[in-house]
């Protein structure tokens, strides 16, 4: 259940900083790749992390 919650957290935090931040799904690629892809562990598990987060933000700015 505590998993659930996390993942429900985090969800509410994309869909709060998509509203509040003004970057272009283009600019949050283009950080990921430069900045952050190559600090993490696995590296394919968090592009499916960034490829969820960028379907929400489309979806709450109504794009496709």
């Amino acid at each position: 259940m505590a998993g659930q919650w996390v993942v429900q957290r985090d969800r509410d935090d994309v869909k709060h900083l998509a509203r509040s931040i003004p970057l272009t799904i283009e600019t949050l690629k283009e950080r990921y790749e430069i900045e952050f892809r190559c600090q993490l562990g696995i590296p394919e598990r968090e592009d499916l992390t960034l490829k969820l987060w960028i379907e929400m933000i489309e979806e709450l700015k109504g794009t496709p």
